[in-house]
């Protein structure tokens, strides 16, 4: 699985059979994908677009090219475990994380858009290997955790290359 920075608050997440996204297209990032993971309070009306294929805005389970997707939500706020590779990912905000925390179950690796600061009760309940996080409040979270804060703009795992300490990595 590769995970790429597209912009502040879309990246794409490409898997040996599909390719998603995490936002619609803005100005011009000519992006082109299976699906696409509407994250937070997003919405649209579209339910397909011609180059991003299904967009995915709710909970409920779906399937994209053999690629299993459960989204859930926790008030107006949606979030999503994708099965990419045989690895489990969770693709969320981090407040939609830290509201859902109840509903939350342990992933390979979490995609987290930074919008405010990771807790250790959340970090704990993910229990992923690889932790993620994109743009907004990046850095803040390098220090809550005593990390290292350099950005980079992809990063690829593997399920047998999955570390066996927590990772921290930082989109952007």
């Amino acid at each position: 699985m590769e995970i790429a920075y597209v912009s502040e608050k879309n990246v794409k997440i490409k898997g040996k059979q599909v390719t998603l996204v995490t936002a619609l297209p803005e100005g011009k990032n000519k992006v082109t994908s299976d699906g696409v993971l509407l994250l937070g309070s997003q919405r649209t009306s579209e339910f397909s677009h011609s180059e991003l294929g299904i967009i995915f805005q709710g909970p409920g389970e779906y399937e994209v090219k053999g690629t299993k997707i459960t989204g859930f939500k926790t008030g107006e706020e949606v979030m999503y475990t994708v099965n990419v590779d045989g690895m489990s990912l969770f693709v969320g905000n981090v407040s939609s994380a830290e509201k859902a925390k109840d509903t939350l179950h342990e992933h390979d690796v979490a995609l987290l858009f930074a919008d405010e600061v990771l807790s250790q009760t959340i970090m704990g309940v993910l229990n992923a290997r690889v932790i993620i996080f994109v743009d907004g409040m990046s850095l803040e979270n390098a220090k809550a955790f005593d990390k290292e804060g350099a950005k980079v703009n992809k990063y690829a795992v593997t399920k047998d290359k999955i570390p066996a300490e927590t990772e921290f990595v930082f989109l952007g």
